[in-house]
C-alpha cells in the first residue's frame, strides 16, 4: 500500500508567490483585458497579495447587462457573487 501524501502549507512561500512580479504581471494583464472589454479602467496594487480592480465607466450598462461579469467569464475567470450580509 502506498504511503499517504503529507501536505504542509508553506505560508511564507505562498505569500512570496502571490506578491511576485510574475503574479503581478498576470493579474494586471487579465484585469486590463476585462477593463478593455467593458470600456473601463484597471488599477493594480500589492497588499498581502497582488491584486487588481476593474471599474466600469458606464454603470447602467453593468446594471442592465452585467457587462463586467460577462467579460470576466469570457476571460476564463470563475467567481461567485456574494450577497450583502
Amino acid at each position: 500500500m502506498p504511503s499517504p501524501v503529507i501536505f504542509k502549507r508553506d505560508s511564507k512561500g505562498i505569500a512570496e508567490v502571490l506578491k511576485s512580479s510574475t503574479m503581478q504581471s498576470v493579474i494586471r494583464g487579465e484585469a486590463q483585458k476585462i477593463a478593455s472589454a467593458v470600456g473601463g479602467t484597471a488599477d493594480s496594487e500589492i497588499t498581502d497579495r497582488a491584486r487588481s480592480n476593474v471599474r466600469v465607466r458606464d454603470k447602467f450598462k453593468e446594471i442592465k447587462n452585467g457587462a463586467l461579469v460577462k467579460a470576466a467569464k469570457a476571460a476564463g475567470l470563475d467567481f461567485a457573487r456574494y450577497k450583502n450580509r
